[in-house]
């Protein structure tokens, strides 16, 4: 689920039942290649991690130099991880999407 009440942040939380981590990407084809790719855990000392990276080809993607992702919270339970975060609608990064109508999640 996401917000949009912020007219300068976008906040979002992903929810993936799943332990470990929780991404997601976005593009405006869809496609991996171009993609802004957000990705979240829990280590296994209970420290919650956020990384903002952006996508090349389908393959691994690469860490910005810019972080621009403001982790708000992350848990790691047995039915599965949550990230909460959020992120400026435009952060001015040449490998980050400007948020808006034509940008696929």
């Amino acid at each position: 689920k996401w917000s949009s009440l912020d007219p300068y942040y976008m906040t979002m939380e992903i929810f993936a039942p799943t332990r470990g981590y929780v991404g997601v990407g976005f593009s405006p084809s869809g496609a991996m290649t171009g993609a802004d790719i957000v990705i979240g855990w829990v280590t296994p000392e209970g420290i919650p991690m956020i990384r903002d990276y952006h996508g090349v080809e389908n393959g691994h993607p690469i860490e910005d130099f810019q972080q621009d992702y403001d982790l708000i919270a992350a848990t790691e339970r047995e039915e599965g991880t949550t990230i909460v975060f959020r992120r400026r609608w435009d952060t001015c990064d040449e490998f980050d999407m400007q948020i808006g109508v034509r940008v696929r999640v």
